[in-house]
């Protein structure tokens, strides 16, 4: 696994262009397809997005982007290094239908590397959002040597709820765009300044919610409450202060109000999202295997030998068991990449889709939902899933899925073609 470095660079003076503009309409954005998103192959902008409320009037984006993602072009001068540009173009509007503009705002970036190399790059813009409000940031970034334009949508939630975007975690001088921390050292949490209350309790649980059902399911599993192993207090200073336990799930409560004010962070495993262990192979094996299967590998005294008696029973031969093993664990990495909540991401409802039906073949997708379409849109043969965005303390990514009975037919059909090594 390549180990990324963080690099730090400063915004340029404000413009006004109308190229960012571009040919996708802010009042549309159901017409444009985001498939690039879950697919690792497609090298288009994919940003990861931290809102901070740190103050009454203004609020900050935080954002991170993969140099693998951009074009560097080349300088007039043939010794020099090469150039990235990139268009960064905001709106906040004051409802969901996105009717009116509040503020908004160009920036440039500039970024000076070559098209070979792997790092993460992190950066920030400050805008205009008055308390108490509920807005949509639609967020534009257009390549400049790529000549493409890539759009997204932030729900902005400033209502005084403590919900996560009025906290901010940090490694050092690196924002988390997640509350991800994965850590065994200290890290650093923010509070927005218009939380007046210093204490809070710090409470950490070590229970790991279950998987999601199948999509025919008639309910969405059932959330188990937190379920408090240890607390401790703590006291901000400056609006600061530093974590050093963390557990499976972890929430800060400030003293003497509802508990459902609280922040939640979370600490799956050290190398998350990435499958780096046998053990980790395991439980995502469930939505494909038989219970008795199950059982076996989950109980198994050598875990690597029964995982391996379980791929090599679908794949028949150790060329195609492999390939298989790759196929399936990558899209588990993808789901934790992507769909993580306060669940692993393959644990979730886009992530067990993902997971057995791979990359959608168009996604639609606005500030509150997703479609997933397997198959040409229009066509009687597809397969369509809705994801519904719901508002929920425990993490800013939680998307349910419209379940249906009638999808039972058409998930065994795709569960059968990995136990018939058909995937390829």
């Amino acid at each position: 696994m390549t180990k990324t470095r963080f690099l730090s660079f400063s915004f340029l003076s404000l413009i006004v262009v109308a190229l960012l503009l571009g040919c996708y309409s802010s009042k549309s954005s159901y017409n444009y397809d985001y498939t690039y998103l879950y697919d690792e192959s497609q090298k288009l902008i994919k940003p990861n997005f931290k809102l901070f409320h740190f103050n009454k009037d203004s609020s900050l984006l935080y954002y991170q982007l993969s140099t693998t993602d951009v074009l560097y072009g080349k300088q007039a001068n043939a010794d020099s290094l090469l150039k990235a540009q990139i268009w960064v173009k905001y709106k906040l509007f004051e409802d969901l239908e996105k009717k009116n503009i509040i503020d908004s705002a160009t920036y440039k970036l500039t970024n000076f590397g070559s098209n070979e190399s792997d790092k993460i790059l992190q950066a920030k813009f400050k805008f205009k959002a008055p308390l108490g409000g509920k807005y949509v940031l639609e967020i534009r970034f257009r390549d400049e040597n790529k000549d493409l334009n890539v759009v997204y949508n932030e729900i902005v939630d400033k209502r005084n709820n403590y919900n996560d975007q009025f906290f901010l975690l940090s490694l050092g001088e690196k924002v988390l765009v997640t509350p991800i921390v994965n850590q065994t050292k200290a890290v650093t949490i923010k509070k927005s300044t218009f939380l007046l209350q210093d204490t809070f309790e710090v409470q950490l649980s070590d229970y790991k919610q279950g998987i999601t059902p199948p999509p025919f399911a008639e309910n969405e599993l059932i959330i188990e409450p937190f379920k408090l192993d240890s607390f401790y207090t703590v006291v901000f200073q400056n609006n600061e202060i530093q974590l050093t336990k963390f557990k499976h799930t972890n929430r800060i409560i400030p003293v003497q109000t509802k508990i459902e004010d609280c922040f939640y962070y979370y600490n799956f495993y050290p190398q998350y999202p990435f499958i780096a262990e046998v053990a980790q192979m395991q439980e995502p094996i469930r939505y494909i295997s038989t219970s008795s299967e199950y059982k076996k590998v989950i109980n198994a005294v050598n875990t690597k030998k029964a995982i391996d008696a379980f791929w090599l029973k679908l794949g028949k031969e150790e060329l195609r068991t492999k390939k298989m093993i790759a196929e399936y664990y990558s899209r588990v990495e993808v789901s934790n990449n992507h769909f993580t909540s306060f669940r692993e991401g393959w644990k979730t409802d886009r992530g067990i889709i993902y997971i057995v039906y791979g990359k959608p073949t168009t996604i639609y997708k606005t500030a509150t939902n997703e479609r997933w379409i397997y198959g040409e849109e229009n066509n009687i043969l597809s397969v369509q899933f809705e994801f519904i965005k719901t508002e929920d303390l425990r993490s800013n990514n939680t998307y349910e899925l419209v379940r249906n009975s009638d999808y039972k037919n058409n998930w065994y059909r795709a569960v059968d073609m990995w136990r018939q090594a058909k995937i390829y």
